[in-house]
């Protein structure tokens, strides 16, 4: 018998690419379906409550927007300044006939909804992004990331606020790969001004607006469409800036009411603001395992939590992970978040390369630079950082630096966070270790989640 003529070379390496991109794939929906589920559970958990800001002012704007059908006045009763598309939305979910705590959970339950929809849009989205590292990145930042998943069936605009900054990215990515399609441009915009409707802070993505402009017309020359396109969309912006300056004017004060704050003693910021905004103290976020706003419940703590809660990068950088809660109400808590925070230094580190290469290019990588896009997002994750770092600034309260005030560019955040590690070489040791650190990042969090809920006597005690 003749012996089996082997497969040409070709075939065999064809077969094996297919075979490591289903095992990816599968990968990837393993990890949407553990977000998910991570979600839903936090939902069904009995302490889901500890975790949520301002609630009884957001519900106090719900109820109003529920009896009138129409945006409050300005008042210092009211969650203020607020855009009106989340209360909109969430009305109609308000049961008058119920108790507080019936509506909170059945408006909580709006809030994982919009949570659940949006992690769809992003799974959604990595089919644009064409390495494999930047993909498991993205979904595992957005997707595992401790302070998302437990705010992600909070109370108030930062859930709609994150939807559509995931959206607008989505359509971004999906205009970046066929920009002759002139329906992807008109959800691109339709997403920016839907988001201008739910946070003021989405101002920023403006910075996008160029970008958007210059590839939906193919890189070309200022043409006729574009022009059109252009005028059309800053006829909707001005539209948006009349109604929200309508409703911020004060009658009786003659003034525009642009921002509430209130400047809490254990909050304030105090001594020199512009160490403040640069220095970055790593070591004591380690050692505090927390970003609490009033400071550690635990004396030994004391010292380290302040020195984090008094360093916008520290703070801002530990909140993003953990968000502000306390966590040194357990040992194996405690030591699960320091977990979160050290393997969770991989996404400033890429940040630090990503910024690199798209300001320097050749010196750093072999490649020439980043796409505009790449660019774009920098200027979205900076101006971001900016605008959060003057409002703390101007009002300098901890709480003005709370990372989800940031929601509108988080998925921008983690895609420039993990973009950044494909930099390096494809089995070179430095990718492996960004590889290890990934999955280092992965198994922390999950563990954060198992303690959580399998502990005695953590439920209820934040806060």
């Amino acid at each position: 018998m003749r012996p089996a003529t082997p497969l040409p070379r070709s075939v065999v390496s064809a077969r094996r690419r297919r075979r490591h991109t289903c095992v990816l794939k599968g990968g990837l929906w393993l990890l949407f379906l553990a977000s998910i589920g991570l979600r839903i559970g936090h939902y069904a958990s009995p302490y889901r409550l500890d975790y949520v800001n301002d609630i009884e002012a957001h519900m106090i704007y719900i109820h109003y927007v529920r009896d009138h059908w129409a945006a409050p006045p300005v008042s210092d009763a009211f969650e203020f300044p607020q855009e009106p598309a989340y209360y909109w939305l969430a009305a109609p979910f308000y049961n008058p006939a119920l108790d507080e705590a019936e509506n909170q959970t059945g408006i909580a339950r709006v809030g994982l909804v919009i949570s659940l929809a949006g992690l769809g849009l992003l799974f959604g989205s990595l089919r644009y992004l064409s390495s494999w590292l930047a993909r498991y990145g993205l979904l595992i930042f957005m997707g595992l990331t401790p302070a998302f998943v437990l705010r992600s069936d909070g109370v108030g605009t930062d859930c709609l606020a994150a939807f559509f900054g995931i959206f607008y990215f989505f359509c971004l990515q999906r205009l970046n790969r066929n920009p002759d399609k002139t329906g992807r441009f008109w959800w691109a915009v339709t997403g920016f001004m839907l988001e201008l409707f739910t946070k003021l802070n989405g101002v920023v993505l403006v910075l996008s607006l160029p970008w958007l402009f210059w590839r939906s017309s193919r890189g070309g020359v200022f043409t006729k469409k574009t022009a059109r396109r252009a005028g059309l969309a800053g006829a909707l912006i001005v539209i948006w800036l009349g109604l929200f300056l309508h409703r911020a004017w004060v009658p009786e004060e003659k003034k525009f009411l642009l921002s509430k704050w209130a400047p809490f003693c254990a909050q304030v910021i105090d001594g020199d603001l512009f160490e403040y905004a640069l220095h970055f103290d790593l070591p004591n976020l380690i050692a505090a395992g927390q970003t609490s706003i009033y400071g550690s419940k635990v004396p030994q703590y004391d010292a380290a939590v302040d020195k984090v809660r008094f360093s916008y990068p520290t703070w801002v950088f530990g909140n993003m992970l953990i968000g502000d809660w306390d966590y040194n109400v357990s040992p194996r808590l405690l030591g699960a978040t320091r977990c979160v925070i050290i393997f969770g230094t991989i996404f400033p580190f890429g940040f630090i390369l990503f910024t690199a290469v798209a300001l320097l290019g050749r010196p750093i990588t072999r490649e020439a630079g980043f796409s505009p896009l790449n660019k774009t997002a920098l200027a979205l994750v900076v101006g971001m950082a900016g605008l959060s770092l003057y409002f703390t600034l101007t009002r300098p309260t901890v709480c003005c630096a709370d990372y989800r005030l940031q929601a509108v560019t988080s998925a921008w955040a983690g895609w420039c966070f993990c973009r950044g590690l494909t930099v390096f070489p494809r089995g070179g040791a430095l990718r492996m270790l960004a590889i290890v650190f990934l999955a280092g990042y992965t198994v922390s969090c999950l563990s954060l989640y198992y303690i959580l809920h399998h502990t005695p006597n953590i439920p209820g005690t934040f806060w």
